[in-house]
């Protein structure tokens, strides 16, 4: 548990250290927005599996990453939310403006975005064109 978790008021902080599946679907269905924030110092792109469940979800998603990473060019791509590096604080304050004043119901986007390119067909062609490159 961070320190700041274990010092801040138990109202607006809680540390959980493990949640089921579908305890979680369930937390990410309350969610306005879902965030994702990667460390700026990571050189090795990662894509972080609970996109997936924010497109799912249908929320918006405000990712504020490396720039090894391409969640927030799909992100921004597929018109469904914000991104920014993570060690860019002005472009943050600014995004997080954009982010207070949006019309969430661009969460559908992303939805849309997930039918399109992550579904077992898209996904089966990608692998077997990489296969054949050999």
């Amino acid at each position: 548990m961070s320190d700041y978790a274990a010092t801040a008021d138990s109202n607006k902080v809680k540390y959980m250290a493990m949640l089921p599946k579908e305890d979680y679907d369930t937390l990410v269905g309350a969610c306005d927005v879902g965030l994702i924030f990667l460390d700026h110092r990571f050189t090795i792109p990662n894509f972080p599996s609970r996109l997936l469940s924010y497109m799912q979800a249908k929320l918006p998603v405000l990712a504020v990453t490396d720039a090894n990473t391409d969640v927030g060019r799909i992100i921004e791509a597929g018109k469904f939310g914000w991104w920014c590096e993570s060690d860019d604080v002005s472009k943050f304050v600014d995004v997080m403006g954009k982010v207070m004043g949006a019309d969430l119901s661009i969460g559908q986007n992303g939805f849309e975005y997930m039918k399109e390119h992550y579904n077992a067909k898209t996904v089966s062609k990608q692998i077997l064109a990489e296969v054949q490159k050999g």
